[in-house]
């Protein structure tokens, strides 16, 4: 598919389709971002050893994630 054709498709997408894809492609581009890669599992390290996650900073992620679109 070439971009033209890419353009044609997003075009008839729904407006929930459209925020899906925006949503499905900022996720694969901070996934394949190696500093968020070793952030997320640096996370899951102090996790696994017991470290609780506290409410500011699951409430400062939702707010970064929300900023970004997410």
């Amino acid at each position: 598919m070439d971009r033209t054709q890419l353009a044609a498709t997003v075009d008839q997408l729904s407006e929930d389709e459209r925020s899906y894809l925006s949503a499905y492609l900022k996720m694969k581009e901070r996934i394949s971002d190696a500093s968020y890669a070793r952030e997320m599992s640096s996370r899951l390290k102090a996790m696994r050893s017991g470290r609780e996650v506290q409410r500011n900073e699951v409430l400062d992620l939702h707010n970064r994630l929300s900023e970004s679109g997410l």
